[in-house]
């Protein structure tokens, strides 16, 4: 038993003697490890700046009150109108506005069974054309309605009503519609006499974007007059708190190419040059990577410590009719590349590099810089270097007396 017993402590002795020499080993060879080293891996920036600012466009206000009498708008908030087109019916109660809407619903039916009659159509027409047309309606009309296209189904009705119509006479099921026609101008005229008062419309002055809700800015921020501001005028306009105004029936925004006047940090202006295309993101209201055109960057006394970016595009967007300040994200150009600490960055005679950990040897790689700030370098590939930085080299950030080809430890 004895004879086992020191047979069992010697193995212990063994083993704690080999795990002290085990661990003494690697602790004297990570101490010996001379240089501290990141991996290149691939990374993407995009550079971009936040603002405040002014949405600046050529707007026309639609003259007419309410005046006690009760609104309905025809046209939806950034649909396009044409000069004369009907934007808003006023009403002397609300009840006239059903009856209206029956009436007219009437009188379309009245129209499609007059051009029935009296174009008599049916002469020179077949079954087989008709019943072609009649599918086509429905599929559009089908389209219509799972678009949400709600003002052409109207139309589309109608022109289906005629169709339906024309076939009858075709098919000799019906000789005449004057009866039908009698019917429903009676039916008009009850609705008529039940109206309470006078309808009154108001049409766009010119043709454009509708939008109902106006600010009281239409005439105050526009092409011209920011081309007198100063830089603490629009930085006013940007923090004001807009309310809208209920007092005109909307506007009409006369040009499809708009601004934004954006107030930034003067150490910013430099990032600006006139005539490059920039990306503004309106996140508030999920609006993404709108581009724009630098127009002029603006500094002066007003305001020494900002600036002012002038930028315009031609993208109509019709959610932001009505906004006015909106803060904004500009996104400039997005780069892709191996990213490299800055501290990395070293020289071997005129080329620019790093060095690297290639095995138990130093080695210096080229790089190509397309974006760098204090942090960090974004490496871009470029086939004219001479043994380029590679993704996944271990590139040596701090260490002192490198050189290309030294060996390790």
């Amino acid at each position: 038993m004895k004879s086992d017993r020191f047979i069992i402590q010697t193995i212990s002795v063994v083993i704690c003697l080999f795990l002290i020499v085990y661990v003494s080993f690697h602790s004297v060879n990570l101490d010996s490890q001379p240089y501290q080293t990141e991996v290149a891996l691939t990374y993407t920036i995009s550079d971009s700046v936040e603002a405040s600012g002014v949405i600046i466009r050529e707007e026309q206000l639609i003259s007419g009150q309410a005046s006690g009498g009760v609104v309905s708008y025809q046209q939806s908030d950034g649909t396009v109108v044409r000069e004369g087109s009907v934007i808003a019916e006023v009403y002397s109660s609300s009840s006239d506005i059903s009856i209206r809407r029956q009436i007219r619903a009437l009188e379309e039916q009245i129209t499609a069974l007059q051009k029935v009659s009296d174009a008599r159509s049916a002469e020179y027409s077949s079954t087989e054309t008709v019943n072609r047309q009649i599918n086509s309606e429905i599929d559009d009309y089908i389209a219509l309605v799972h678009q949400g296209q709600i003002s052409s189904i109207s139309e589309n009705k109608n022109e289906l009503l005629y169709l339906l119509s024309q076939k009858d006479v075709i098919m000799g099921e019906t000789e005449s519609y004057e009866s039908r026609i009698t019917q429903l101008q009676s039916e008009v005229d009850s609705l008529t006499s039940q109206l309470s008062g006078s309808l009154v419309q108001y049409t766009s002055p010119e043709i454009g974007y509708f939008a109902r809700m106006t600010d009281g800015y239409e005439s105050v921020l526009t092409p011209d007059s920011i081309e007198t501001m100063t830089v603490e005028q629009i930085r006013n306009f940007s923090q004001e708190k807009v309310v809208f105004d209920n007092s005109t029936l909307g506007k009409i925004v006369t040009d499809h190419h708009w601004y934004y006047a954006a107030v930034l940090p003067k150490s910013d202006s430099e990032k600006f040059i006139v005539g490059d295309t920039v990306y503004l993101n309106f996140n508030m209201y999920n609006i993404t990577q709108i581009p724009f055109t630098v127009e002029e960057v603006r500094t002066d006394d007003s305001d020494p410590d900002n600036c002012m970016v002038l930028m315009s595009t031609s993208h109509m967007v019709p959610e932001l009719l009505m906004v006015r300040n909106p803060s904004v994200q500009i996104d400039f150009t997005s780069y892709t590349g191996l990213r490299i600490p800055a501290k990395a960055k070293r020289y071997e005679g005129q080329q620019v590099g790093v060095y690297v950990l290639d095995g138990d040897v130093v080695r210096f790689k080229t790089i190509n810089i397309i974006y760098e700030n204090s942090e960090f370098i974004l490496c871009g590939a470029n086939s004219d270097l001479e043994r380029p930085l590679e993704i996944y080299d271990q590139v040596i950030v701090e260490g002192t007396d490198l050189s290309d080809g030294k060996p390790v430890g």
